[in-house]
This record gives C-alpha cells, sequence and structure tokens, in this order.
C-alpha cells in the first residue's frame, strides 16, 4: 500500500484508538497541496455529532499509524467524490511530533495524480474492502471503457475489471470505494487516474459480478475541484523538472556554492529586467516566446529562476527552469498535467543554443498541442546565431512566428551588472558577506583557513562587472590558500583569481576522495582518462 492510502473511519467506530471490527468500510488517500480524496457516499456516512478520521501509516515509522482528524471541504453528488481538509479544531492521534495536524499531513507522502487513461491500459485500485487486513489490499485489473456513461447522474466515468472481484472465489468489495485508481506513468511511478465509487446497477454490495467496478476520472475531478488542480500543478512541477536534464549538483564543491540555483546570495541587480519578464507574462497574448541574452555571469540564469519562483508562490503560475528540454515522454505528461491544472505555464530554458533549432523547435510544437491555452517560453542563451534568427528550416524564431506565437522584435539582453564605482564595491561586499558562511562550512570540511579580513580585488578592472566574477573573487578573498605549493589569494586581479579558484575546485572536488585519489566509480567511469596528471584536470 502506497503512504498515502488510509482508511476513512467515523469517531463513533474508534474506542480508545482500537476500531470496532463491525465498522464500516471507507478508503480515502492524500493528494499535494494538503488534502485528501474519497467518494461522496463514504464521507457522507457522518451525520450529526460524528467525526471523521483518516487513518494512515505514520510517516517516518515503519510500524506506527496515525488518525488524522479530517472534515469535507468540497463535495461533488455526481462525480460521488468529497474533498478533505485537516479539522483545525481537533487533534491528531498518534503522533508525539507535537505538531499541528496540518503539519502532519504535510509529511505524508500523497499519491500524485496523472494522466487519464484509455481503454485497456492496466490499472491497480487500493484500499480496505471486507477482506483486508490493517494494512489494505491493492487489487490489479485494466479499464474496460474510459468513457462510461453514469446514466444515474450523467456523467462519464471509468468502467474496470478488476482480477480478483471475478475470481471464482472472489474478495468482497465493500469499503474499496473512495480509494485510488492508479496507473503507471512516466519513471515507474503509480499516479491517480481516477476514484473509485461503486459497482454496476445489476452488482450487489456483496460481489462484482465479472469483476466489473466503476470510478470517477481524474480529468472530471480537475475540472471541478481547486483542490485537484493543486495536485497537478505540483505534480506538473515535478514532472517537468524531472523532464529537463538535471545540472551537477554533488556537493561539496565550491562551484555548487556560486550556482544560480544555490542561492546563497539574495536577488539583486536585475529588478528592471524582472520587472520587464512579468510585464511580458502579464499580456494579453496567449502564447509568447522571448529570447534573453548576455555574457557568461551576468544572472541570466538566476534572474529566469527568481522570475518562476515569484510567478509559482504568488501568481498562481506553473513556473519550470529547465536546463535542457528534456525528454519527449516527459514532457508531453508534464504539459497535459499543466493543462490540467488551469494555470498559465512557463518553461525557462537554459543554455538553449546547445540543444539545436530542431530540437527547441519540438518543443514549441509540443507546447502548441499538448501543454495549456496560455504560456510563455523563455529562451536563455549568451547570443543569437543561427539556431535563432535561420530560415524556416532552420531558424527557431521562424518557427514560432509560424506557430502564431508572439515574440518581441529584439532580444532582451543582459549588459553589465553593476557599473565600476561605489555600487560594484556595495555589491561586492554584500556577496563577500553572504557568502562567509557557507565558504566557513566548506572550509571546515576539508581542513581550509578563513580569512577574517580578507583581500579586496581591483573592482575597477571591467571583469568585475560581472556577478559570477564577483562571487568567484569573494571566495578566493575568504580562501587564501588551496593547499601548500598553489597560487596564494594576494593578488586578486581577474585572471589570477579564476585560476585560483580552479585550483580549489580541483583539489578539493567531491570526485576525489583526498587531493590525489579519485572515487573508484570516478575512475571506473573515465578509465584511463583518469590516471595521472591528466586526471585532475576531469574537474
Amino acid at each position: 500500500m502506497l503512504q498515502g492510502v488510509g482508511r476513512l473511519l467515523l469517531d463513533s467506530e474508534m474506542r480508545g484508538g482500537s476500531i470496532d471490527p463491525r465498522a464500516t468500510r471507507r478508503t480515502a488517500f492524500v493528494v499535494a497541496g494538503g488534502h485528501a480524496l474519497t467518494a461522496r457516499h463514504c464521507s457522507s456516512d457522518a451525520t450529526g455529532t460524528d467525526l471523521l478520521w483518516l487513518r494512515l501509516p505514520a510517516p517516518g515509522d515503519e510500524f506506527g499509524i496515525v488518525d488524522l482528524p479530517v472534515r469535507v471541504v468540497d463535495e461533488d453528488a455526481a462525480l460521488d467524490v468529497a474533498v478533505l481538509g485537516v479539522d483545525p479544531g481537533r487533534v491528531a492521534r498518534g503522533d508525539d511530533s507535537g505538531g499541528s495536524a496540518a503539519e502532519l499531513l504535510g509529511r505524508v507522502s500523497p499519491v500524485p495524480v496523472g494522466v487519464p487513461v484509455t481503454a485497456g491500459e492496466p490499472i491497480r485500485t487500493q484500499g480496505y474492502p471486507r477482506d483486508a487486513r490493517d494494512g489494505g489490499l491493492a487489487f490489479t485489473g485494466k479499464v474496460v471503457d474510459s468513457a462510461a456513461l453514469l446514466r444515474k447522474h450523467r456523467v462519464h466515468g471509468l468502467q474496470l475489471q478488476i482480477d480478483e472481484l471475478a475470481a471464482s472465489v472472489p474478495h468482497g468489495p465493500g469499503g474499496h470505494s473512495g480509494g485510488p485508481v492508479l496507473a503507471t506513468g512516466t519513471g515507474q511511478t503509480d499516479l491517480v487516474v481516477g476514484v473509485v465509487r461503486a459497482y454496476p446497477a445489476d452488482e450487489t454490495r456483496q460481489y462484482a459480478v465479472g469483476g466489473s467496478l466503476l470510478a470517477s476520472r481524474v480529468q472530471d475531478l480537475a475540472e471541478r475541484f481547486p483542490a485537484v488542480r493543486d495536485a497537478f500543478a505540483q505534480q506538473c512541477l515535478e514532472m517537468l523538472g524531472q523532464a529537463s536534464t538535471p545540472a551537477m549538483a554533488q556537493a561539496p564543491s565550491l562551484a555548487t556554492l556560486i550556482r544560480a540555483d544555490a542561492r546563497h546570495t539574495r536577488f539583486f541587480g536585475r529588478e528592471p529586467e524582472l520587472a520587464q519578464l512579468h510585464s511580458w507574462c502579464a499580456t494579453d497574448d496567449a502564447r509568447a516566446a522571448m529570447l534573453m541574452t548576455g555574457p557568461a555571469g551576468q544572472g541570466k540564469t538566476r534572474l529566469a529562476r527568481h522570475l518562476c519562483e515569484q510567478l509559482t508562490t504568488t501568481e498562481q503560475w506553473i513556473a519550470v527552469p529547465l536546463r535542457g528540454i528534456g525528454n519527449g515522454d516527459g514532457m508531453s505528461a508534464g504539459l497535459a498535467m499543466a493543462a490540467l491544472a488551469q494555470r498559465p505555464l512557463l518553461l525557462a530554458v537554459d543554455y538553449a543554443a546547445e540543444y539545436g533549432a530542431m530540437n527547441l523547435r519540438t518543443l514549441v510544437d509540443q507546447l502548441c498541442t499538448q501543454g495549456p491555452p496560455r504560456w510563455r517560453l523563455l529562451l536563455i542563451a549568451r547570443h543569437t546565431g543561427d539556431w535563432w534568427d535561420g530560415d524556416i528550416t532552420t531558424g527557431v524564431l521562424a518557427g514560432l512566428r509560424a506557430a502564431a506565437v508572439e515574440v518581441p522584435g529584439d532580444p532582451l539582453p543582459l549588459a553589465e551588472l553593476v557599473g565600476a564605482g561605489d555600487d560594484r564595491q556595495d555589491a561586492y561586499d554584500f556577496i563577500l558577506g553572504q557568502l562567509r558562511a557557507p565558504v566557513a562550512a566548506f572550509a571546515l570540511q576539508h581542513g581550509l583557513t578563513v580569512r577574517a579580513d580578507p583581500p579586496r580585488p581591483p573592482l575597477q578592472r571591467p571583469e568585475y562587472g560581472s556577478a559570477l566574477m564577483l562571487h568567484i573573487a569573494a571566495v578566493c578573498a575568504l580562501l587564501p590558500d588551496s593547499r601548500p605549493g598553489t597560487r596564494s589569494a594576494v593578488r586578486l586581479d581577474p585572471a589570477n583569481v579564476v585560476n585560483r579558484f580552479l585550483d580549489l575546485e580541483r583539489d578539493h572536488h567531491w570526485l576525489y576522495c583526498d587531493t590525489t585519489t579519485l572515487h573508484h566509480t570516478t575512475e571506473t567511469t573515465f578509465g584511463k582518462l583518469a590516471t595521472g596528471e591528466a586526471g585532475r584536470y576531469l574537474v
């Protein structure tokens, strides 16, 4: 059983933490966003002063259980689905963490939602039918009809064929209602595609003739319930994040301290460009794309990530920074979830020029055919070129316009982050102060000394107009020596400071067991290239 699937109980069915053996069997399951789903006919058993509880496996405890106080926050009779939320007026049972019931629910692994299924696809159901023990039961089967007409309620649903219910000595199905219908998604993950609701009209509560079972469809739930749309938005963020090529983020490495996604320093200096990007996202255009260009280290990636974070947390967008455009299946599933979430979508593709015009045009085709009605595509590159402004067969810009995507006449250029003078000095002092603690932690781990009074680099040099160079200079000023015999940090001119940083990265990188020995997995991966002096420069 998945951790987020539990048994729905009434207060009157629980005595001192134990369950009355005559208690009705019901199932519910947790979805992202702090809600749970069940069948409406299950939650409606709570009448008068009787209260609902959701019994789940305790987070982090293989053998423990916890009872969460829940209440109905939304329901639909035709779909036979109820949305449950934590009841703030009651306290969870079986948990000694000291947190609230809402905090406890937040630690439960939600069951991720998935895209709609079609006839013939294999599925599983999980729940607490009559024959189930405390751990519940999982049944297997397939989709017979993905648009079965449920005449009584005039809605469509899933008709399922469940193997265990069609056996010569079938399981009793009562109590399976409210449980998830699961299909296998990208990455072999169980994804919710429906909620078990009932049995066809000619079948009884005691057994299902022929193994037939009916369920509400997840796409109909997304149309009806904001809580389900929120779950789709969360799943979309995770799916598209998996679809993109992950950057190397293994710590401890000094390079990870100055990466845009490390966020050891607060966002600064690009407020005008950030406002311009927000205005672009807010236009009435259904589909729009933009190219953002600038030299290395000028803050393009950090700006894009900050924009994504703001749109996601404050403006109800699904905004995803991508390093690469990922694989087709993962991207297609993510775009389908964005459409079901009914939120606008922003994809910010970093290092866009590296992936070629054809791959980017394929992404544009996917957005046009599978994405939500309103989307933005932000491409990030150091410069334009044939990949961007080539002809109709080779250029991304021509492909965007052919697809009726609105594109500004010129790219958004990022010039020097901070000019020479007091502004640059203030920026450097700010970065130095924010990097001191993480650099000190790195130094402690590697036996290095941190300067209490670090030297100042020649900030009037034009190279220090780059945010990246200011970060590198701050790191090298704080760490005077990489190891005996290496370059000292007395001189912090641009050429010297880059070499100093590379020395530090080479001598204390995660690829190495110590300053001379590569990890076994590194040697195995790189073979002969990992041996000798040449191996020192793998990083």
